[in-house]
């Protein structure tokens, strides 16, 4: 087996396990804003269903490269890139602010404790 299959083979698999986990985060964080009505719980979401969308499309181009057969037509192949280069950082952004805003959140329900 060649050393480019294995790799482009965990590298699949990394972006299938990436996908499963961004879902299952995008559910938690749905659960939580149900729960509490925060609305970082939305932006927690939103970060974790386009990281979800980057990496399903970063997996379906793995397996692309690893059986040597187009996965999509081209004109669909363009658009799903534009929005891969898009909504990839844009995932990180709303990811980080969101962190920031859930941390803020934390800390001042933990504001009179001393540790």
């Amino acid at each position: 087996m060649e050393s480019e299959s294995v790799f482009l083979g965990s590298e699949f698999v990394a972006a299938l396990l990436s996908v499963v986990l961004g879902l299952s985060l995008g559910g938690i964080f749905i659960y939580a804003y149900m729960r509490c009505r925060r609305f970082f719980f939305i932006l927690l979401c939103i970060a974790a269903l386009c990281s979800a969308f980057a990496n399903s499309y970063a997996a379906l181009l793995i397996y692309s490269a690893l059986t040597h057969a187009a996965v999509f037509a081209t004109p669909i192949g363009h658009f799903l890139t534009r929005a891969y280069v898009i909504l990839g950082p844009a995932a990180n952004l709303i990811g980080f602010v969101g962190t920031v805003l859930l941390v803020r959140f934390a800390l001042r329900l933990h504001r009179g404790e001393k540790t």
